[in-house]
């Protein structure tokens, strides 16, 4: 690779190649079409058709950061023959006779005619007055006041107290009918439900969860648990009938033995 210049070129007296940068390349190209009096589309035509001798084309490092995989490989317009490899920090690397091409259709009035071409692509658009101003469209939806969430902690707490005095009434109503103790079963089969129903509501609240409906929620959950509650009372039929068909045998044994 030779010397740097300081129009921002890198020149190699081998391949007589160059290299660029792009802001470079763009000065260049304005300053050659700012001294275009007349386009000449037969030039233009014949630099369109032009082809360059050269070696085969391969990948090349930039000469600047040297990055894996070498520079992007492309055409440096459709219109022309004019194939570059361009590195997207450093600038364009131009072979052996290319960079003539790009300024003789630069020379013929090139630029002109590619600014006609982006002109007529994009759709040109009417400044707006203040009678044509679109009006702005109507919300989807009306914006709602900041409603703060509820208090979590309030509810977990809640949540915790009924679930250990469900569990404690629990106890309590098993201890009660094992101890003949009508008071406390009745206290207990009526408030572990309630205990449980609220622990129930408050784990809801706590995950802010508002389908679950107040009164709905206490009597689906009051008789879940009347039911379950009488299944320990179930299990104590069988002590209460067992001696009472007992007690009725021995009774009819007596009486059909008197006879």
């Amino acid at each position: 690779m030779g010397e740097q210049f300081e129009i921002g070129a890198l020149h190699c007296e081998t391949c007589k190649g160059l290299h660029i940068t792009r802001p470079m390349l763009n000065t260049l190209l304005l300053s050659v079409a700012k001294q275009v009096r007349e386009i000449n589309i037969e030039r233009i035509v014949k630099v369109a058709t032009e082809q360059v001798v050269q070696q085969k084309k391969q990948w090349r490092f930039c000469p600047v950061c040297r990055k894996s995989g070498g520079m992007q490989f492309n055409k440096f317009l459709a219109q022309m023959p004019v194939m570059i490899d361009e590195c997207e920090d450093h600038g364009i690397w131009f072979d052996n006779g290319e960079l003539r091409l790009v300024i003789e259709w630069a020379e013929s009035g090139g630029m002109q005619i590619l600014k006609r071409q982006l002109d007529a692509e994009v759709p040109k658009v009417a400044p707006r007055t203040s009678k044509s101003r679109p009006k702005p469209e109507p919300m989807l939806a009306s914006p709602q006041p900041y409603e703060p969430p509820p208090a979590q902690g309030f509810w977990m707490f809640i949540f915790l107290s009924a679930a250990a005095a469900g569990y404690f009434f629990l106890g309590l109503m098993f201890v009660a009918l094992v101890e003949s103790s009508i008071l406390f079963s009745v206290v207990g089969f009526f408030l572990w439900p309630l205990c449980w129903w609220l622990s129930a509501y408050a784990g809801a609240k706590a995950n802010q969860n508002e389908n679950y409906s107040f009164s709905t929620g206490m009597i689906w959950s009051f008789f879940t648990i009347l039911f379950i509650g009488l299944a320990p009372l179930a299990m104590l039929l069988p002590f209460i009938f067992v001696p009472v068909i007992i007690l009725l045998i021995w009774i009819g044994g007596e009486i059909t033995g008197e006879k």
